[in-house]
């Protein structure tokens, strides 16, 4: 993209438009020589206007070639969709036990006035253990309404589990471990402002730490000491249990 250079709104440039509820909305204005992040519309208008303020023989800008896409899975790659929710993905321990998840269209900017859910079904006897790789979530803590945030929010229930707190800005959130097999992240946007979302791992893991039983079984001499000490504590109790008989 090359086009004059910024401000944008004293220059050419490219400016894009929205609807929500109807009412077209502007997304933001691109000028310069830098190539825009990747946009998608809320719903299924998009607008793109072209502003030339030069006449033609005082600009050496070339202007712009886009390319363009309909869609129905948000840009989200991974996961199953779950058609029962607008924008809605499952992950199953079943399919994968480890695999990454995104905001919609990332790394683009993010839709307006969204919700995604991503369900994780593990087996029982599993957790979740999900951990932010890039976030960016426009918003304020506590990410509420009053703050006019976007934000992110994970529940262990399927229903809404607010004794968790909402995420957003530009601090990743620490990583995060479900209380059982099932946990759920939601994503959720207003329609005000943008932000380039979030990308995230996540693992299903036994509730027994397979961390700690494969440092056991790749050092032997260490297991093998361990029950020494063992058998060597319990030696030294019957000891003092048959002179506290006599």
């Amino acid at each position: 993209m090359q086009l004059q250079k910024s401000p944008c709104e004293a220059a050419d440039a490219v400016t894009v438009f929205i609807s929500i509820n109807g009412q077209r909305d502007k997304v933001d204005n691109f000028c310069g020589s830098d190539v825009p992040n990747q946009v998608m519309s809320t719903g299924r208008n998009l607008t793109l206007e072209f502003r030339s303020l030069q006449s033609p023989g005082n600009s050496t800008a070339r202007g712009f070639r886009a390319a363009y896409q309909f869609v129905t899975d948000f840009g989200i790659s991974t996961g199953k969709q779950d058609t029962s929710f607008a924008c809605g993905f499952a992950f199953n321990s079943s399919d994968s036990t480890n695999g990454s998840f995104t905001s919609p269209n990332w790394p683009g900017i993010y839709p307006r006035d969204t919700e995604c859910h991503y369900f994780f079904y593990g087996v029982p006897g599993e957790k979740v253990f999900i951990e932010f790789a890039y976030f960016d979530i426009e918003g304020l803590p506590p990410c509420t309404a009053e703050t006019a945030s976007d934000y992110v929010e994970f529940t262990n229930v399927p229903t809404a589990d607010r004794k968790i707190p909402r995420h957003c800005g530009m601090q990743k959130p620490p990583n995060v471990e479900s209380e059982g097999e099932f946990f759920r992240v939601t994503f959720r946007t207003n329609d005000r402002f943008d932000g380039t979302g979030f990308s995230a791992l996540y693992q299903f893991r036994s509730i027994i730490d397979p961390y700690t039983i494969k440092r056991f079984r790749g050092c032997a001499p260490c297991l093998e000491g361990f029950t020494q000490v063992v058998a060597v504590i319990i030696l030294v109790t019957l000891l003092r249990l048959a002179g506290a008989l006599r």
